[in-house]
């Protein structure tokens, strides 16, 4: 989640500035928060980095995607096209069979 934010208030940060300089990128809010957002982010990562194989939970940074494509129609009404519809829907299916067997993995864990 953390991630995505700093996403959007990245776009809200481009979008507030006429022509970026360094001095614009210190005194805007949004860069500010967006970095914040990304300082959260990769404390949360670790944490999970902690508890979870990397191989199960890198692949679920692809639901960023779905937040994005939300974020960018819901507040700046960019259009969604249907490839991109499509492409969020087979990485949340994945990310649904990929969470499905780790569950089961770890059921069949916990059973021996």
């Amino acid at each position: 989640m953390f991630q995505s934010f700093a996403v959007l208030l990245g776009k809200y940060a481009a979008n507030s500035i006429s022509e970026f300089s360094l001095s614009s990128f210190f005194i805007n809010y949004f860069y500010m928060l967006s970095i914040i957002c990304l300082m959260f982010q990769s404390i949360f990562w670790n944490k999970t980095l902690k508890s979870m194989p990397l191989s199960v939970a890198y692949p679920f940074t692809g639901i960023v995607y779905f937040f994005i494509i939300f974020y960018s129609w819901y507040f700046f009404h960019e259009s969604i096209k249907i490839n991109n519809f499509f492409g969020v829907c087979i990485i949340m299916i994945g990310l649904y069979f990929l969470g499905k067997e780790n569950s089961q993995v770890k059921s069949s864990e916990k059973q021996v």
